[in-house]
């Protein structure tokens, strides 16, 4: 029975091969799609802290300068005294716990050891905080599953997806972290007590990506680490645990007797782990994402399941003689379910190769960019498997109700051999097919206006292809010597190697001067690329006005041409000189800079102020995949303990948003092809059975005189109701993802309402065009041959 089933089913599936390959492609696009945002989504988990018993009592306090007139001005950093004394014994008798945030980030490049041996070196922040914060927070160990325990001094915990990055499957606890940061005068040893789970990308009070450790007791810390108090911790904020019993008016007059001296105010609030606008943001963007995977999988779906619905109402004839001669219900099921079967397990199948070249990528690629993984990649499959088996269910169920349906005709065999004239559940699936290709068509359509925009704030040149080919080295600070130069540059792929450093530039007098400090400025400190010679400018395509004199071009300053403009209306250049940390003479300007996304950035030629240097390097013609995979292998070998590569593609590097856009592009144009191609093949069987089925009619409006304009318009009509329906569902949709990106289009509502008549056009040519050659080609066949026929 079962070997028959497969032998049916496969016939059938070979007999319309270019459907049955449409529906497994869409429907594996359609799950994975799904499944990746489903996961991410999972990783937009409720904060911890929400889930323990005193959450209820737990409030944050905000300080306030009494001196700001006007709108609230809150402190960007409650000063150490002040800490000190909240935490004091007896300070607060209304408070069960207090703790603080955070505290200053060392940006380090920390070195870990397993007893003597250097494992991993990798530049990670490392923060210091209250001995007992991740335990307030409900921060739960990845090891036992118990709250983190309160820290001892020296203490460090990291989190678990850290952990795999950087040790692979080694224990982390008793590990070994020196931090070489300067700051630090007394160099202390960390040890790791503890792995944390990973928090929720919402949770901006704990990152998944830093090393948080206890400096020990406010009043001990700076003897430990050996750092002033002000570099230690970086607060804004309180969190108080109140006593049961106990009223916020209490806790406002002990916090208020300790604030008085100080001259400060303060308010008192619950917890808005929810109400921030910048999760709003995420879970909209989110929500809209799930929702477009959804309808991508719906139309993949509802392609599917028509096409089978057809193929059932076509095979009536078949299904009735086995009626007659004893089939039971569950029989015929078994033997018209094992095409879905076939189909669903193809496409999982695809969906599966689909998410493994997608993980490399997002690991080889995004993940160089990022530099953290923030999605746990595995549990992809998972839900992956969840989706197809929801999607098996439905099918099933639906083929069930049709097989139901033909086998209780009221008219019995005779009803069944005939063909019924109900398409409701047809053209309703039609409809919604149609209205999720214009959905995506025009939103293909928006999404490539604001890309379009986007790229010329970008400052994307005309030759980007060539910056995509090449490298962007990025060593680490005293992994960057002669040595590691010389090995760069002998490398066998490598046609040009240019040294420069991307840094900040401290302006000493818009930092400085009084009459600046309410100057609304772009930076207040100048972005700046140092080089040593000319190499860069020519390798950038700089087109720079020198300015007469006799500057020394080895050893200058070259502003952008609004920047200069700017400065010299600020009285900041005196006498062509501009002071940083070390004076350059402004030998020039430029106007266009690639890549220059904050449109204040300054180029320094000075060879001597070069310590520590990025390296763009050029491969030989066709050879980009050599050099990449030469130049790691070189890291690797002279320095096997970094963990995370630094070697990156030098435009996505410089212009990260320029290559998310790519990607954005690169999405919307594959679901909206898919999508298309699902309406497509969707239409074109409805016209096939139509067309089928009514062909002796076809054949004696013919001889009447009727043309092949009249026959499409009779089964065109259809189609014109349906995609009328589906542009009224969709009046909404552009205009809801024009809001969304409306801070790159100038008239929002315009381009919503372009795109929409786009998209409706699109897929209009895309009907007309089906139905108009399928019913050409039928009215080719001889009308006196079909009337002749039973």
């Amino acid at each position: 029975m079962i070997r028959h089933n497969l032998l049916v089913a496969l016939r059938n599936l070979m007999k319309y091969k270019l459907q049955t390959v449409v529906s497994i492609l869409s429907i594996a696009i359609g799950i994975l799609t799904l499944a990746i945002v489903h996961t991410v989504l999972h990783e937009f988990k409720r904060p911890t802290v929400i889930n323990e018993p005193y959450f209820d009592r737990l409030y944050e306090v905000a300080i306030i300068d009494k001196e700001q007139s006007g709108e609230k001005f809150y402190r960007e950093n409650i000063s150490f005294e002040i800490m000190r004394e909240m935490k004091a014994a007896g300070a607060l008798p209304s408070a069960e716990k207090v703790t603080f945030p955070n505290g200053m980030m060392t940006n380090a490049l920390p070195e870990f050891y397993l007893g003597d041996q250097l494992i991993a070196k990798q530049d990670i922040a490392l923060v210091a905080t209250d001995d007992n914060y991740m335990n307030i927070f409900g921060i739960r160990s990845a090891l036992t599953g118990k709250k983190i325990k309160v820290l001892k001094p020296g203490e460090a915990v990291i989190g678990r997806r850290m952990a795999k990055q950087l040790f692979g499957d080694i224990n982390p606890v008793g590990i070994k972290i020196k931090n070489d940061n300067e700051k630090w005068s007394k160099n202390p040893v960390l040890t790791i007590c503890d792995v944390f789970e990973d928090v929720s990308l919402i949770e901006h009070l704990i990152e998944s990506s830093t090393i948080y450790y206890s400096a020990g007791p406010l009043c001990v810390s700076t003897q430990y680490t050996g750092m002033p108090e002000t570099e230690i911790y970086y607060c804004y904020r309180m969190y108080v645990v109140m006593h049961e019993g106990r009223t916020v008016e209490q806790l406002k007059k002990e916090i208020g007797r300790l604030l008085k001296p100080h001259n400060y105010s303060f308010e008192v609030t619950r917890p808005s782990f929810y109400n921030d606008k910048y999760e709003r943001f995420y879970f909209s963007v989110i929500s809209g994402v799930y929702v477009i995977g959804s309808l991508i999988l719906l139309a993949a779906i509802i392609g599917f399941l028509r096409m089978q619905m057809q193929l059932l109402w076509m095979r009536r004839r078949e299904i009735s003689l086995r009626i007659v001669n004893g089939a039971r219900r569950s029989q015929i099921f078994l033997t018209l379910s094992t095409e879905v079967t076939i189909v669903l397990l193809l496409s999982m199948l695809m969906s599966i190769l689909l998410g493994v070249w997608l993980e490399g990528f997002y690991k080889s690629t995004l993940l160089q960019i990022i530099g953290y993984n923030f999605i746990e990649t595995s549990s992809i499959y998972i839900f992956a498997l969840i989706i197809g088996v929801i999607l098996f269910v439905i099918s099933s169920l639906i083929i069930w109700l049709t097989i139901r349906r033909i086998c209780k005709s009221e008219r019995g065999l005779a009803a069944s051999l005939r063909r019924s004239r109900t398409h409701f559940m047809r053209n309703a699936m039609l409809t919604i097919q149609l209205a999720v290709s214009i959905f995506f068509a025009c939103s293909t359509i928006l999404i490539y206006q604001t890309t379009e925009k986007e790229y010329k704030r970008y400052q994307i040149p005309e030759n980007d292809s060539f910056y995509k080919k090449c490298l962007l080295c990025v060593p680490f600070g005293e992994y960057n010597g002669i040595e590691f130069k010389d090995s760069l540059s002998k490398l066998p792929s490598i046609d040009k190697l240019i040294p420069m450093q991307n840094n900040w530039m401290y302006v000493n007098e818009l930092n400085e001067r009084e009459d600046l400090k309410d100057q609304e400025l772009v930076t207040r400190n100048l972005h700046s690329y140092v080089v040593g010679d000319m190499a860069f400018l020519k390798f950038m395509n700089i087109d720079v006005k020198w300015f007469p004199g006799n500057a020394d071009r080895s050893r200058c300053v070259l502003l952008n041409e609004s920047t200069y403009r700017n400065y010299k209306e600020l009285d900041i250049i005196h006498n062509g000189m501009l002071k940083m940390q070390n004076d350059y003479p402004v030998a020039g300007t430029f106007s266009f800079l690639p890549y220059d996304r904050i449109g204040g950035t300054a180029i320094i030629i000075d060879k001597e102020s070069m310590q520590y240097c990025d390296y763009i390097m050029v491969p030989k013609k066709g050879r980009y995949d050599e050099l990449n995979a030469e130049a790691n292998a070189l890291v690797n070998r002279m320095y096997p303990a970094v963990r995370r590569s630094i070697v990156h593609n030098m435009r996505d590097n410089m212009c990260i948003e320029a290559f998310l856009s790519d990607c954005m592009r690169s999405i919307a144009m594959i679901l909206s092809i898919v999508s298309l191609i699902v309406c497509a093949m969707g239409i074109y069987s409805s016209v096939a059975l139509d067309t089928r089925g009514r062909r002796k009619e076809m054949a004696i409006r013919k001889i009447n005189g009727a043309k092949t304009r009249n026959i499409a318009l009779i089964f065109g009509k259809t189609y014109i109701i349906a995609i009328a329906l589906a542009s009224v569902i969709n009046i909404s949709t552009p205009l809801m993802i024009a809001n969304i990106v409306k801070g790159t289009l100038n008239k929002p509502q315009a381009s919503a309402i372009i795109s929409l008549l786009l998209g409706i056009l699109i897929v209009v040519a895309v009907t007309f065009v089906i139905v108009f050659r399928h019913i050409r080609s039928a009215m080719k066949v001889n009308p006196a041959e079909e009337i002749v026929k039973e």
